[in-house]
């Protein structure tokens, strides 16, 4: 691994452990899913606005890149699972980063989805690989 990307983990695991000090757990909630939107909005919102409107067809892009078993609607709810974490902030090292860290994939899942239904959704992180758990767990809930 490249020395700049070890020592990108590095200081962003020292501002992880930062945040995590200074910050409440509304601001850091806040914090990282605005970094999840920009994300979405840089890397995937183009591929969101192509289904706009048709759920069904983010919900199949959404399957080709986390496993077709990974995504599943439920109601007025969808289930996504990642078997890994997809962050390349993270890949190839140890998740040094904080907890918290995870709320970037509950803005990535809400900046997209809402891209798609046109209205806000609510995201719920129920567990995920960085917090001890052996898969990333959301429930993505549309009014």
């Amino acid at each position: 691994m490249a020395q700049k990307q070890i020592f990108l983990h590095d200081w962003l695991s020292s501002l992880m452990k930062n945040m995590d000090v200074q910050l409440d757990e509304e601001s850091k909630i806040k914090v990282l899913e605005e970094c999840g939107r920009a994300c979405a909005e840089r890397h995937a919102k183009s591929e969101a606005l192509k289904s706009k409107g048709d759920l069904d067809s983010w919900l199949d892009t959404m399957k080709k890149w986390v496993g077709a078993n990974n995504v599943q609607k439920e109601g007025n709810s969808v289930r996504v699972v990642y078997s890994k974490c997809f962050c390349p902030l993270v890949g190839g090292l140890e998740p040094l980063l904080s907890k918290t860290f995870c709320n970037c994939s509950r803005g990535w899942l809400k900046e997209n989805f809402e891209t798609v239904v046109g209205k806000a959704v609510d995201v719920e992180l129920e567990d995920s690989i960085m917090r001890g758990g052996k898969e990333c767990r959301f429930t993505v809930r549309l009014h």
